[in-house]
Parts: C-alpha cells; structure tokens; sequence
C-alpha cells in the first residue's frame, strides 16, 4: 500500500542516524530498528520512517514525496547552490545543532597533501595552474574557492574523498572531525570552508495547508526545541 507523503519522515542513514532516533525518542515517537528494514514502524501511527542518504531525503522533501525529514544545512545549501532543488520548495523547520551534545555542528575543511608544501591559501592563489579539488559538495566549494580568489577545478567525489589526494586530485573539501583521518591519509587542513548543523525540513506547499500535517508538525517542532533547549543546560 502506498503512503500518504505527509506519513513519512525521511531518517538520515549513517553518521546521523542514532542521535536522530534518540530525539525522536524523547519526542515521543519511537521507530522500531530490526534487522536490515530501512522502513522503520513507529508507535504513533501517523509516522513511518524510512532510513536514506540525507541528499536522497533532501530530494524527496523538496519533490513532495516525503513530508517531513532530518538532514545537514550543507546539503540544503549544497543543492540550492546547485539549483537541484528549487528554494522555496522546502521549509527549515528546526535546527537540531545549536545543541553541541545532541548534534556536534560539522565543520567542512580544505585540506591539502603534507607532501604538496602548501601551508596556507595564499600558497594556492599564487599557482600557475588550475587547483583540482574533489568534494561531496562541490556547489559550495565552488563558491567558496572563488570567493578566495583561487583558480580551481571542482569534481564531485561520492565518497571516500580523503583517498583522491594526491593520485586523483590537488586537494579535498571535506568534513573533519577531529582531524585524525585526514592526518592518516597524509593531508593536512589549511583552511574553514563552512559549518553545518542538522535541520528537520518539511516540503512547504504540504506545511502551507494548515491541515493536520501543519498542526501535528508544528507540535513536533515545539518538542524538538525544547529537548534541544533542555540539552544546552
């Protein structure tokens, strides 16, 4: 049987996906995890969650497929940029990451070979050549290269990105924690491209009826708040 858009809410699958359940939780609404079912039951009836990539959720929002979901800022900017998706066909309804307990805001750094011996972004302004950058967000880091007033060729990297430098590309975009996997695959950060937190997005012409699903997603929103509100004490 085919779901009602407004039923389903789109749970980031990997890195997000325990912290978005334990919320969830404290809110009330528990999904039942068993076995490899990436469509997960939920003790209110009105939700069924579904397990997918925060850019397939992001996708399925912004189409109307998907009424509700969980994914990073910069995969809403990411694709704006990129105009895969239309602005204004989804609405931010909750930042989850101004609490650093629940979700640590993820900073997505440039980063370089050790071995390149550059140290700074003055080294890469100053390059005779075009730089080649690979990224999972190559919209923002195609901005943000620019606007440093560096030359550079940006290709999407679907994974794995710190293996690309130096045999595939000059240097990476990508997210860094506390900075040990990139130093283990020899590379080193010299600069901040931009952070992110984790946003609960609703597709904006089912939140602009002001029906049930308006009603019940607004009392999910006050909840998320306050657990987050409560988690910054």
């Amino acid at each position: 049987m085919m779901l009602k858009p407004q039923n389903i809410l789109g749970l980031p699958k990997g890195d997000l996906e325990s912290s978005t359940l334990a919320v969830l939780k404290q809110a009330n609404l528990e999904f039942a995890k068993t076995d490899r079912r990436l469509w997960l039951h939920c003790n209110d009836h009105r939700y069924v969650g579904v397990l997918l990539r925060p850019s397939e959720i992001l996708t399925f929002v912004a189409s109307g497929q998907i009424g509700l979901g969980f994914v990073g800022y910069d995969h809403v900017l990411n694709e704006s940029l990129g105009r895969k998706i239309a602005a204004h066909s989804v609405r931010r309804i909750a930042d989850l990451g101004s609490s650093k307990i629940l979700f640590s805001p993820v900073r997505w750094v440039l980063a370089v070979p050790i071995e390149s011996g550059w140290r700074s972004l003055d080294d890469l302004r100053i390059l005779r050549r075009t730089l080649n950058v690979a990224t999972e967000i190559p919209f923002i880091a195609r901005r943000w290269l620019a606007q440093q007033g560096i030359s550079a060729k940006v290709q999407l990297s679907l994974g794995s990105t710190e293996a690309k430098a130096p045999q595939f590309c000059d240097a990476i975009v990508d997210c860094a924690h506390s900075g040990q996997t990139l130093m283990q695959n020899g590379l080193q950060e010299i600069a901040q491209v931009c952070t992110s937190t984790t946003q609960l997005i609703a597709n904006a012409t089912l939140l602009s009826r002001e029906d049930e699903f308006y009603v019940r997603t607004t009392k999910l929103v006050e909840k998320i708040k306050q657990i987050v509100e409560r988690a910054k004490k």
